[in-house]
């Protein structure tokens, strides 16, 4: 037997939880987009969105890992800058180019991770001393 809880003592609970302010601001952006944007349901818009802000969602991630494991790593907006750096000034006209771009960036990007990895990890250096000095 199950017994079910009032619905003032739930919504107590519910409001209480640390991730209902996250919530209740997610749900205000969405409306503000909805508002400036009324198709902002549509397939096309979401599969524009998702196309968009996909790199941020895989950064936002990883640095969320980096924060749950109790670091704060600055050195990942100064890598992607780096990145970005690289690659551009690869890229050429002729599509052989791009590849040798992606390739130096993946190269520089395992690298610098590598660095940062045994700083953190082997070092046992505190993150953002090693990524502030970028």
């Amino acid at each position: 037997m199950t017994v079910s809880k009032p619905l003032p003592l739930l919504l107590k609970n519910v409001t209480g939880q640390a991730s209902f302010s996250t919530l209740v601001v997610l749900l205000v952006m969405v409306a503000i987009n909805v508002y400036f944007q009324p198709d902002f349901f549509t397939p096309d818009v979401l599969e524009s969105n998702l196309a968009t802000f996909t790199p941020l969602i895989l950064i936002s991630m990883a640095q969320a890992l980096v924060i749950i494991v109790g670091g704060i790593d600055l050195s990942v907006g100064a890598t992607i800058a780096l990145l970005n750096v690289i690659m551009a000034s690869l890229m050429k006209s002729d599509p052989g180019s791009v590849w040798l771009a992606v390739g130096a960036g993946f190269v520089v990007a395992v690298v610098v991770g590598l660095v940062n990895g045994t700083a953190f990890g082997v070092l046992r250096l505190p993150p953002l001393l090693c990524s502030g000095r970028k």
